[in-house]
């Protein structure tokens, strides 16, 4: 047998015998380019992440080039924009490009998705992989270059590493835990899957296990802390936590009143917002999120209760994972902080709909039941399909900002006349400087937050331009910190825009 036939004889074994994974595989492609969104996202962290890559890629090492000094960074671990600068290398600061290689981490995390699936439902993995890839959350963060997509990918690769070294092979531990260590160094609240690990390892007496992960992970993680330690830096994650307003520093730290406030906030945020608008996106209604919520919860309780008869790392990465979600300052509850873990409530959903119904003894219940719900979620994926191909049309005409609020329209607008009106060598100051950087490449900073006038404007003289916003959401605080102390300041207007007014002013010296 010529090598050729052999080689066409074992792809074709291959694809019979994994045909339902390539579906599923194909399936989540498709619909990703469906949803693919050109636009950068308004998150600061997509723009910092991109800054970040390009100072590896650079050779100038982790900094904050963007600022006017170039600091080392300390607050994002490397993990993330250490495979942005893979993309970068290739492609140069092309965020298309980058948005495509978080698609494709993407596609990982469905290919471990499933085998993880098949491992914890056998053929109910079917019903699985159509919710999960129905949830239009999922496919809206496929195209953001945010670490989400990219920490599922790899925390679930160390999942099933680690539940396949169950059965045997030693390798497969190894493997699981410099997934786990990546997986922290991707996203820190990969702690909580670190924590869950460790645990199960303890819990099974596999202490040998327990002391070469503590070896790997502290190899991996170590030199980050202690690289830190000696650089002076902005507030670390823990701080935050604590404070009782991260926006709003001299309030102080939170008592153990105000964390019983926190997690209740983001109990009835979670419960009767988030998962109900995630699991079935076609919901509107203020009422009806709340009893689907309820409804959820139930279901996910069911599914929670039926997995703690055959435990698994997963059941104590849920619990970690959920703590750390209720204890986080809730003025940053959302979706993002909950997609991690999407995957585990759809897995709770499906056992719990698979137990309900055996017990009464309709076995078609349990599809009836995801088919239902998977159509509801299509029906709203169609329709942001069909809007997000409206905007990759206007983008490819040439409109960059296409399909933004006002708002973000028009800060944007006033970046291009930095690009186009500043020097290079200009410092320009702005509430979201990073994106200043990324789209105009001046240096740029935001304005302290602090009622000192003393303070800013000692910082206005540290800048060349300003950008005056009214963002929506954010602007409350330019009009609190930054015009007080600006209105006491020579400037001259640059550039302004139409209502709401963003404008650019040159700070007269």
């Amino acid at each position: 047998m010529c090598a050729r036939k052999r080689v066409v004889i074992i792809a074709t074994s291959c694809i019979q015998k994994n045909w339902l994974l390539i579906l599923f595989l194909f399936a989540y492609v498709v619909l990703s380019l469906m949803f693919f969104n050109p636009r950068l996202f308004t998150g600061g962290d997509n723009a910092s992440y991109i800054i970040l890559a390009e100072s590896i890629v650079s050779g100038k090492g982790y900094r904050d080039i963007h600022l006017p000094d170039e600091p080392p960074h300390t607050k994002y671990p490397f993990g993330f924009p250490l495979l942005l600068s893979l993309p970068m290398f290739l492609f140069g600061s092309n965020y298309i490009m980058l948005k495509f290689f978080v698609l494709v981490t993407g596609v990982g995390s469905i290919f471990f998705l499933h085998k993880i699936g098949e491992m914890l439902l056998g053929k109910e993995v079917m019903l699985l992989m159509p919710l999960y890839l129905s949830l239009p959350v999922l496919l809206a963060y496929n195209s953001r270059i945010l670490s989400e997509v990219p920490f599922i990918c790899v925390s679930l690769g160390a999942i099933y590493f680690f539940m396949k070294a169950q059965d045997g092979g030693a390798l497969f531990y190894y493997i699981s835990f410099v997934f786990a260590g990546y997986a922290f160094l991707t996203r820190t609240a990969g702690i909580s899957l670190v924590a869950a690990m460790m645990l199960f390892l303890l819990r099974k007496r596999q202490y040998k296990y327990f002391v070469v992960f503590l070896i790997v992970f502290g190899f991996m993680v170590v030199p980050w802390f202690i690289r830190n330690a000696r650089i002076p830096h902005e507030r670390s994650y823990i701080e935050e936590l604590v404070a009782k307003d991260p926006y709003q520093p001299l309030l102080g730290r939170a008592s153990i009143i105000d964390f019983a406030l926190r997690v209740w906030r983001n109990i009835c945020f979670y419960s009767t917002k988030v998962i109900p608008k995630t699991m079935l996106f076609v919901i509107t209604s203020e009422i009806a999120l709340l009893f689907a919520g309820l409804g959820l919860l139930v279901f996910i309780a069911i599914g929670f209760v039926r997995r703690l008869q055959k435990v698994t790392v997963i059941e104590l990465y849920f619990v970690f994972t959920v703590c750390i979600l209720l204890l986080w300052p809730d003025v940053w509850s959302s979706d993002r902080f909950l997609l991690p873990i999407v995957w585990v409530l759809s897995v709770y959903v499906i056992v719990s709909v698979c137990w309900l119904a055996k017990k009464i003894k309709l076995a078609v219940l349990s599809y009836v039941l995801i088919a239902t719900v998977a159509m509801l979620n299509a029906y709203i994926i169609g329709i942001n399909a069909k809007q997000m191909f409206t905007i990759r049309e206007r983008f490819i005409a040439g409109d960059r900002y296409a399909g933004y609020r006002d708002d973000w329209r028009h800060y944007f607008h006033v970046i291009e006349a930095v690009k186009s009106y500043v020097p290079k060598d200009k410092v320009v100051m702005a509430r979201k400087p990073e994106f200043v950087y990324v789209v105009a490449g001046n240096k740029s900073f935001r304005y302290p937050f602090t009622e000192d006038r003393k303070t800013v404007k000692q910082a206005i003289q540290q800048s060349d331009y300003i950008i005056i916003d009214r963002f929506y959401e954010l602007g409350a605080s330019t009009e609190h910190y930054l015009m007080p102390a600006l209105l006491e300041t020579p400037y001259e207007l640059i550039y302004r825009t139409e209502e709401p007014v963003f404008a650019l002013v040159r700070v007269i010296r």
